[in-house]
């Protein structure tokens, strides 16, 4: 790989330093939820050897695609629908232990708010995120990427698509209220975290299968408090543990955290390894004699 620090911008990974950026790819391979690291190292390696500059490619099709939302009727009725309401979100939640919780939140929250105002008899913007890049033949290491569609979205009028998110919410909720005995813990502008008892857990079940689609990404999970952050323990259907993340931890020691938390394993050097006014630095730890 040519240029590691764009390919980690694309993906938000924290590498503390680019000498031993295998070492960082094999840790995060091991996590649910960089599975697929390895397929992603490959996608940016094809990018590099078919375009000359990535830098600017991305700007310009991210230019490209706004200027062509923009002009799309979906963008017109969502900028001019003035009845939407402003409903409020909860600022803070704290999660209790052993509490089975369900969250049902929007995937890709800005496109699925874009792609409501856009009229079914037109579908300029094609029927799902991945169309609308195939448009304009942007190159699949970029489909994979949360941090392309942000710089896509944030230019299309987000407060709007925010205050839409939470109107589907809303609906969502009005629904769940209606229809079910489990607590409502908290709402956010694009997800509902619903809590449950064991003797809920048919009914849990039953309104994960009816919303994990594709509008909505359901989890089901516990949460473990360690330290000063929390481990998400997210379960299967049977409510035994399928993999876990962690949740509000000090990014500096995400490394170190992983080893002790997730994966069991002993540290490495190169798991206190991190970075302050963009400078090497190294935690101490008594698990690892140095030698400074």
């Amino acid at each position: 790989m040519k240029d590691i620090k764009s390919f980690s911008k694309l993906f938000d990974l924290k590498i503390p330093t680019y000498d031993h950026y295998e070492y960082y790819i094999k840790q995060l391979s091991k996590v649910k939820k960089w599975s697929n690291i390895y397929d992603l190292v490959e996608l940016f390696k094809s990018a590099e050897n078919e375009i000359d500059d990535l830098f600017k490619y991305k700007i310009d099709k991210v230019n490209e695609i706004v200027t062509f939302i923009k002009s799309t009727q979906s963008f017109i009725n969502i900028s001019n629908d003035i009845l939407i309401n402003d409903y409020k979100s909860d600022e803070k939640f704290e999660h209790g232990d052993n509490i089975n919780y369900l969250s049902i939140d929007i995937r890709m929250a800005n496109w699925v708010v874009m792609k409501k105002y856009d009229p079914p008899s037109i579908n300029e913007l094609g029927d799902t995120y991945i169309d609308l890049l195939k448009k304009f033949n942007v190159h699949p290491v970029f489909h994979e990427s949360k941090h392309f569609r942000q710089f896509i979205f944030g230019r299309l009028n987000p407060q709007k698509q925010i205050k839409s998110q939470r109107v589907m919410i809303e609906d969502l909720l009005s629904g769940i209220k209606r229809e079910s005995t489990l607590k409502v813990e908290c709402v956010k502008n694009d997800e509902i975290i619903l809590s449950f008892t064991n003797d809920q857990h048919k009914e849990a079940i039953k309104f994960f299968k009816e919303f994990d689609g594709k509008f909505f990404k359901c989890k089901i999970y516990k949460i473990e408090k360690v330290e000063d952050f929390r481990i998400n323990h997210y379960l299967d259907l049977n409510l035994k543990i399928k993999n876990s993340e962690l949740i509000g931890h000090n990014g500096h020691k995400f490394f170190i955290y992983l080893k002790k938390y997730i994966l069991n394993e002993k540290l490495d050097i190169r798991d206190l390894y991190f970075r302050v006014d963009n400078e090497l630095a190294i935690w101490k730890t008594d698990e690892l004699k140095l030698s400074l």
